[in-house]
């Protein structure tokens, strides 16, 4: 038995705003979305979440809620754009990995607002009226100066994935950290690992032959490439 009644989803600007709210509040809000946004696969997203990225992303391209969002937004963009600023915003963060000089071009010239208020001055881009792609390019470049000094990438060479670090973080997870602390002990000390893993193979064949006489000679890489090629 239902106590209350449902409530139901914001549509249009209204839905906008409320995303802004909950999604975009501050640059750092806006980059990780953005990281969040790039490592998906959009292929396997269900309908349902391909729904929700495109209002999130429409809203992220709109830009702060400004009296233009009064305006009714009945659909949000396609999935077409969507998919196409996807893979804009991977091929954008792939080549700062790098430490490419990246150019962001716009189709028109911005606009802007400014607003006194009890605080002070607020201002931001007007992309209300402005293709909905420019919008989306102009907030990632904003967001991404704004949080300029946090945004790294991933020292791991087989990751170089984009993170917000904290201090001094190196690495996106503890689990890239491990894996390069692990190959670096593994190049230093290599004929200490070579006979630990003799020795677990040992153990290995002991235990499969029933035999505690089992012994595992070491085999030079040129007589491992002549029994190959014989």
């Amino acid at each position: 038995m239902k106590t209350g009644a449902a409530r139901s989803r914001p549509t249009g600007a209204s839905r906008l705003v409320a995303i802004w709210a909950e999604r975009f509040r501050t640059p750092r809000d806006r980059v990780r979305w953005l990281l969040e946004f790039s490592v998906l696969v959009v292929e396997r997203l269900s309908s349902r979440a391909r729904t929700e990225y495109q209002w999130q992303a429409t809203a992220f391209g709109r830009g702060h809620p400004v009296s233009g969002w009064r305006r009714e937004l009945n659909q949000p963009i396609t999935w077409e754009a969507l998919a196409e600023q996807h893979r804009w915003l991977r091929s954008l963060l792939r080549e700062l990995s790098r430490d490419e000089s990246v150019d962001i071009e716009l189709d028109h010239a911005p606009a802007y607002f400014l607003q006194r208020t009890r605080r002070g001055l607020h201002g931001a881009a007007l992309t209300w009226e402005r293709p909905w792609k420019d919008g989306f390019r102009l907030h990632t470049y904003e967001s991404l100066l704004a949080e300029g000094q946090r945004l790294r990438f991933c020292e791991r060479p087989l990751c170089r994935a984009a993170f917000l670090a904290r201090r001094r973080q190196a690495y996106c997870t503890p689990r890239c950290s491990q894996a390069v602390r692990t190959q670096a002990y593994r190049t230093v000390h290599a004929e200490r690992v070579r006979a630990a893993r003799r020795a677990a193979y040992a153990r290995k064949q002991r235990a499969l032959l029933g035999s505690s006489n089992v012994r595992v000679g070491r085999v030079s890489r040129q007589n491992a490439a002549g029994i190959g090629n014989a």
